[in-house]
């Protein structure tokens, strides 16, 4: 399942919730969720969702970055995912 802009239109304090949501539907129905944002805070709740629907270790988080002419994508863990925002260090 795709999901684009996941938190458009939802207030940050509600995300974590919708986010254990989202997981507990991917483990009901076995699909894989992709979903895209450029909120931080959004990320923040993913980080608290994921950990509440005991999903950390199916979580994948990938980083689309330019190197000169090329995206690159890179994939991060739940838990480096949870060192960075723990460091308040750019995500996005």
């Amino acid at each position: 399942m795709l999901i684009d802009e996941v938190d458009t239109g939802i207030h940050h304090s509600r995300m974590p919730k919708i986010w254990e949501g989202i997981c507990k539907a991917a483990r009901a129905f076995n699909c894989q969720v992709f979903a895209t944002t450029h909120s931080y805070e959004c990320l923040q709740a993913a980080h608290i969702g994921i950990a509440q629907a005991n999903m950390d270790r199916d979580f994948r988080y990938i980083r689309l970055d330019r190197h000169e002419q090329e995206t690159v994508a890179k994939t991060y863990t739940y838990e480096v995912l949870g060192a960075a925002l723990a460091r308040r260090w750019e995500v996005r």
